[in-house]
């Protein structure tokens, strides 16, 4: 995240959710609006917390997934997949994604 976001009005749980939005929105660059109205599927590793983007019968060459975050994601789409995955471990594999996702995108929002 961005040092100059993190005292940011927006961040702010007292203000408004009109004025926190509309802080927002003024703050962020058009590329990481259109991130957000975006989605990956993801794979997730409950073991590693490692992610990885879904590369399967859909793509036909391989994803950089920086590239691909880089500004954000709006919505995570089957994050664990169809596999059994127990919930603990389902929970700390989406927190680590979440958390990748506050510290290394410049508004710092989660997916």
């Amino acid at each position: 995240m961005d040092a100059s976001l993190r005292s940011a009005a927006f961040r702010d749980a007292a203000r408004s959710p009109e004025r926190r939005a509309d802080d927002l929105l003024a703050r962020m660059t058009r590329d990481e609006k259109i991130a957000q109205l975006g989605s990956v599927w993801l794979t997730l590793d409950p073991a590693s917390g490692d992610f990885a983007p879904f590369q399967g019968m859909f793509m036909r060459t391989p994803v950089d997934q920086r590239a691909l975050l880089r500004h954000g994601i709006g919505h995570i789409t089957r994050p664990l997949g169809s596999r059994p995955v127990a919930p603990r471990d389902g929970a700390r594999a989406l927190d680590a994604f979440q958390k990748y996702l506050i510290e290394t995108t410049r508004p710092g929002i989660p997916g």
